[in-house]
Formats: C-alpha cells, structure tokens, sequence
C-alpha cells in the first residue's frame, strides 16, 4: 500500500520520490513480511485482492489529502463510519449470515472497534494526512504491526522471537529513513 501511495503521491500531489524515500518503503516492506511470516506462494486471488484493496486505499488517501482535506474531518469521519456501517448490514441482510450472542461484552466489543478502532483510527490519519506527505504518513502506518505484536508480548506474555525482532527493527528503520528524506 505505501508504495502505491508515495507513487500515486508524485503523479497527482507531485510529492518527492527520492531514492531514499523508495529504500526506507522497501525496508519497511520487507520488515512487514518478516514479521507476519507472509509467504508469496499462496492462494493467487487473495495475493491480487490484498494488492487491489492496496491500490484502492492509496487512491482513497490521494483523493483524501487533494480534495477532502478542507472539509469538516468530523463530517467525513461520520460519514465514512455510516457508508461502512450501511454497507455491512446490507452484505449481512443479503447472505443472511448474521447470527450474534448479544452480552455486555460482545455490546462493548462492538463498541471499541466501531468507535476508538475504526472512528477515532480514521479521524487521526485524517490528521496526520493534513499536516505532512502522503507517502510519509502512509508509511508510518506500517508501524501498526510492530506495535500490535509488541503489545501482545507485553500485555499477553507472548514470546518475541529473534524473527519477530528483525522485522520490527526492519519496520522502524524504514519509517526513519523515509522520515528524514528530504523533498527535491
């Protein structure tokens, strides 16, 4: 996805692509597939889905940070969260597979990823688009899986292997360099 949206970036926003922004994406990248032991001899169609919804989300953030960004970001955060919402109930009405427990804690669990993980989530990266580079934003995202990993191994106490490591460091040190390129 980063990749995507630094190119799309330079085309329509004309942002830098500097070899050293290009390098720190493709540390980052490789670090991502170390981490979460991602292996390209899988299913094809889910190979080229998980590229198009790449391709899509980075169109999204072009579009975003040319033309949306001096709208109300609470407008569209409420309104992307309705499109989203409108658009699973009528999946789930359509395949009829909606079959729930209701508890406090499912209600709760609802809850926390409609409102802190998907609302609060968009509302951030409406921010940090704002106020620098598309392809620099897009690439700090990447940070995501390293902080999810080491959370669970400080908060759930699971092991941090020397493979877990290695793709973390990798993350974080593509995020620097692509941080600290300069735009030509």
């Amino acid at each position: 996805m980063q990749i995507w949206v630094a190119i799309l970036a330079r085309i329509f926003l004309k942002e830098s692509l500097t070899l050293q922004k290009v390098a720190g994406i493709a540390i980052s990248i490789t670090g991502i597939a170390i981490l979460m032991n991602i292996e390209l001899s899988g299913n094809l169609w889910a190979i080229l889905l998980g590229i198009s919804v790449a391709v899509i989300w980075a169109i999204s953030s072009i579009i975003m940070k040319a033309k949306l960004m001096e709208c109300d970001m609470m407008s569209l955060t409420a309104w992307q969260m309705t499109a989203a919402a409108v658009t699973l109930i009528g999946y789930t009405v359509a395949t009829g597979s909606f079959e729930a427990e209701w508890t406090l804690l499912s209600i709760g669990c609802v809850a926390y990823n409609g409102i802190l993980a998907s609302a609060v989530a968009f509302l951030l990266w409406c921010y940090v688009l704002t106020h620098m580079e598309a392809g620099k934003a897009a690439v700090s995202v990447l940070a995501v899986p390293a902080v999810g990993v080491l959370s669970g191994c400080l908060c759930l106490g699971e092991p941090l292997t020397l493979t877990m490591g290695i793709g973390m460091v990798l993350i974080l040190s593509g995020i620097v360099l692509v941080q600290r390129a300069k735009a030509v």
